[in-house]
């Protein structure tokens, strides 16, 4: 159920994000791929991290954990950069890659959120065949883990670079943006035990999200004389309803597979 519950949302936003990109439109191959990388990577970087036996404080919650996810995340997307760099030759794949990098990560912890939260629950269901506790649990978690919090600010920060894309000494800024994004995801962490403010926030991260693709767009140098949405650079038929459900289900379908690619790996890593 989690599996599923995540999948649906993941792939739904990765297709938002698709949809946003109005100018010239990333291969979905591609995007998959990427989308796929980001989970096995952060399956390889969660064993990792339970080998190591992390202590859970505030330090490492709100300081050590973002700036270590971050670090990934940005490490990964100058990988991406590099492999795929005659498709990242614009403003906005900035946005598209890295949401897709940060989708990725978070398809990957959120499923490990749910499992953690509800196992007891589940025991209890089994033995007593009573799901109150698991599906008390599996609702408090998704609850949790509704708003796509690594997208945001990932989305938030990556933009410092991608108003730079194509020019010279590009790169370097991404040590801010890496910088923006860590201090984001601290601030993500540290409000998540105050329930309203973590609300608030949320609605702020939104807001600038918008903000940023929409920036992003404006600038973007296939953007043809127009408002915001023209869709003549490209054909209508690629905004049809039919590519979008077929991008969802592949993406989907990917996922699952990534996921299930990864869980394998870390059960035989913890048999040896």
């Amino acid at each position: 159920m989690p599996v599923i519950i995540n999948s649906l949302i993941s792939s739904a936003l990765i297709v938002l994000l698709m949809y946003l990109d109005r100018y010239e439109k990333e291969n979905i191959v591609t995007m998959a791929k990427v989308f796929v990388l980001s989970i096995l990577v952060t399956g390889f970087y969660s064993i990792l991290m339970s080998i190591m036996s992390v202590k859970i404080d505030f330090n490492e919650i709100v300081l050590l954990a973002p700036l270590r996810e971050e670090f990934l995340k940005f490490g990964l997307f100058i990988i991406v950069w590099k492999i795929w760099k005659r498709e990242l030759n614009e403003s906005f794949d900035a946005i598209m890659f890295m949401g897709m990098i940060a989708l990725g990560f978070a398809f990957y912890e959120n499923i490990a959120y749910y499992l953690n939260a509800t196992i007891q629950g589940a025991v209890i269901a089994y033995k007593t065949l009573d799901f109150t506790i698991y599906n008390r649990s599996l609702y408090q978690i998704f609850l949790a883990r509704l708003l796509p919090g690594h997208l945001f600010f990932d989305m938030i920060a990556i933009t410092i670079f991608g108003v730079r894309l194509g020019k010279p000494q590009s790169a370097l800024y991404l040590i801010p943006a890496f910088l923006v994004a860590s201090l984001l995801h601290g601030i993500w962490n540290f409000l998540a035990a105050f329930d309203a403010l973590f609300s608030v926030y949320g609605v702020v991260l939104f807001a600038l999200a918008v903000f940023c693709a929409k920036k992003l767009l404006k600038i973007s140098v296939f953007r043809h004389n127009g408002e915001f949405g023209d869709e003549s650079i490209i054909p209508a038929s690629a905004y049809d309803w039919s590519y979008y459900l077929m991008s969802y289900i592949f993406i989907i379908i990917s996922g699952c597979l990534a996921i299930f690619v990864s869980y394998i790996f870390s059960i035989i890593l913890v048999k040896i």
